[in-house]
């Protein structure tokens, strides 16, 4: 293992910093997946789970949903729900590829070290190019924050602002009909 007297941030910095890091770019039919944006995660004061890295966080997840849907491409929004006696907590459903024809996913949502990281290897190992716009997701603590963007951008997604991944999006020939 090698030392560094960086922080994450740091670290991240420089990497995004780098003009020659190799990028996965957007394929022809690109898939929002935003992760987990519910009052629980979002409303800072409300909910003690609650966190903010960007305070325009979700402003900037909305204007990328609609221009995804401007353009005929599917918005996927998860979220944790459990029956109201909670005896389900702890049981997760199982997965299956439902996103007939994207080739690129588009990951937003929280927590940037957890659930976002996750699905972005996930997305990776099923093949996907995956984007990760920076503004839009969020983590409680900055060090797993700024940690795990830093390993995203190393190996597993082109980690950008979301005014580059809005302006890739609208090099991306729209859709007629949306996928199925």
């Amino acid at each position: 293992m090698e030392a560094s007297r960086f922080s994450a941030r740091e670290l991240y910095s420089a990497v995004k910093a780098n003009p020659t890091r190799k990028r996965f770019g957007f394929g022809l039919c690109p898939a929002m997946v935003n992760i987990d944006l519910q009052k629980a995660y979002t409303c800072v004061g409300e909910f003690p789970t609650a966190y903010e890295t960007d305070p325009h966080q979700l402003a900037h997840v909305n204007d990328l949903a609609t221009e995804f849907r401007a353009r005929g491409f599917p918005v996927v929004w998860t979220y944790v729900a459990y029956m109201a006696s909670g005896e389900d907590c702890g049981v997760w459903g199982t997965r299956t590829n439902t996103l007939h024809g994207v080739d690129t996913v588009v990951v937003t949502g929280g927590s940037t070290s957890g659930c976002v990281r996750a699905t972005v290897v996930d997305s990776l190992s099923r093949s996907y190019r995956t984007i990760v716009p920076e503004e839009c997701v969020a983590d409680k603590h900055e060090g797993p924050h700024f940690a795990s963007l830093y390993d995203m951008a190393l190996k597993y997604a082109d980690v950008i602002s979301v005014n580059e991944t809005l302006a890739q999006l609208r090099q991306v020939t729209a859709r007629t009909v949306a996928p199925r």
